[in-house]
């Protein structure tokens, strides 16, 4: 009598342990699926956020009159550090010049500034990388000037 209350006490301890272990699993594997869709949603919001920024923050007035006008503007990584900002300029005439690009925070201080040649004409398009220092880091909420 003692050895089958042993044998039906083990075999009730191994089934709850199962079952444990089998709704822990589940409760791991949905806080993992919930951490997943949260850092999509995350990263989704964050890239939504800099296409926002970029509608009422860039000052691309002194160019226009030039034939040049923009598309896209997103801020990239090099090395580590988000200090490229790549724009998308649209050639409406023949254009070459050197142009300067600074870069103010939300309080107007000036933290970066990149001059480069840009050439193109009339009808071309595409992307072109303004390379900022290793030690400036684009903020979303910036004010990025052309000039």
């Amino acid at each position: 009598m003692y050895k089958a209350l042993t044998i039906l006490s083990i075999s009730i301890f191994v089934t709850a342990c199962r079952s444990v272990k089998d709704k822990a699993n589940d409760a791991i594997n949905k806080a993992g699926e919930t951490a997943a869709q949260a850092t999509s949603e995350f990263v989704k919001g964050v890239g939504k956020g800099i296409d926002e920024a970029f509608n009422d923050e860039v000052d691309f007035t002194a160019l226009k009159d030039e034939g040049l006008q923009t598309g896209k503007i997103v801020i990239a990584d090099s090395a580590g550090h988000a200090n490229v900002l790549s724009v998308y300029f649209i050639f409406n005439k023949d254009f070459s010049k050197q142009i300067m690009v600074k870069v103010v925070d939300k309080n107007g201080l000036e933290y970066g500034r990149v001059t480069q040649q840009l050439t193109g004409k009339k009808g071309d398009a595409g992307f072109v990388d303004f390379y900022f220092g290793g030690r400036t880091s684009l903020e979303s909420k910036s004010k990025f000037i052309f000039e």
